[in-house]
């Protein structure tokens, strides 16, 4: 840490360097003066054999291990310089610039989001989505009719049962559904109501995903049971805008369309479980398919 204290006293070191030199010449001079020279000679003797004081004065930084950082500060300066004295120049020069590291990092952006960032979710190179499809295709990539159909939900239930080498299989509704949402103690209660999207799930999907909770609890394959009580679970972001980040929210009734919903859990932080970002989320079983097909969200 030395070299950063000489940085920031550069100006004391400079002083000091001059009152050495200042006293080696002086004590040169007395030497001289002694061994029978006049003081002229003396101090003509000993300035030759002491060099170019402005010599060792540029030398010295190198020494001191921060001469790069000297020249650095001097063109610096000297482009300061240069572009005072061309403000035009200078105005169409950091516009330019401005506007290419503008485009580009908008460009990687929109780059990083759809290709480099990873899926919010637990290991998301393991995570496998496929489609009911007779056609050949790979095994990556999307089917080769460029459409992915759904699955009944009779048929992912049936397919959840059988022998597969996935650690889980769990099932969700493509795209949200838009609904009218409530807190109130009855449907026709006066609270204020407003537009939320829902996103409809299999009781494993928060599990599969790896996303848990930071309040309450998130789905369950127990909420899958066809008596199970219905339950919602909000989004983080939806819990922190519109709720206002209420601590007091789990538990609280959600008019759903009319129905209620006991608000069981909120999920964590930055954790989408799908590429929008839904409000609430609820079982799958209230909707007769998973993908594409409109669903009656009072229904169960």
């Amino acid at each position: 840490m030395n070299w950063l204290k000489q940085l920031f006293s550069r100006r004391r070191l400079y002083d000091q360097l001059d009152q050495e030199m200042a006293l080696h010449l002086e004590q040169r001079i007395e030497e001289l003066t002694a061994s029978g020279m006049t003081e002229r000679e003396a101090t003509a003797a000993a300035r030759r054999e002491f060099g170019n004081v402005g010599m060792v004065k540029e030398t010295v930084p190198v020494a001191w291990g921060w001469r790069w950082l000297e020249d650095l500060f001097g063109d610096l300066r000297f482009g300061v310089r240069m572009l005072r004295k061309n403000p035009g120049l200078t105005a169409v020069a950091i516009l330019t610039l401005a506007l290419g590291i503008g485009a580009n990092t908008a460009i990687f952006t929109i780059f990083d989001a759809v290709l480099l960032e990873s899926l919010p979710v637990r290991e998301p190179s393991r995570l496998v989505l496929f489609s009911d499809d007779l056609s050949e295709g790979s095994y990556r990539g999307d089917p080769p009719s460029n459409r992915w159909d759904a699955f009944s939900t009779e048929v992912s239930d049936y397919i959840r049962k059988q022998p597969l080498p996935f650690e889980s299989l769990a099932a969700f509704r493509s795209g949200e559904d838009t609904v009218t949402v409530r807190l109130a103690d009855s449907p026709s209660a006066s609270g204020p109501a407003e537009r939320a999207l829902v996103h409809l799930v299999s009781g494993n999907y928060f599990s599969t995903m790896g996303v848990d909770s930071v309040m309450g609890r998130t789905l369950s394959p127990e909420d899958d049971r066809p008596n199970a009580p219905p339950v919602a679970v909000a989004s983080y972001g939806y819990w922190k805008q519109r709720l206002h980040g209420d601590p007091t929210v789990i538990g609280k009734i959600a008019y759903l369309n009319g129905s209620a919903f006991t608000i069981v859990g909120v999920t964590s932080a930055g954790r989408r479980i799908s590429g929008c970002p839904s409000s609430f989320s609820r079982r799958l079983n209230c909707s007769p398919r998973i993908w594409n097909v409109p669903t009656n969200i009072g229904s169960c």
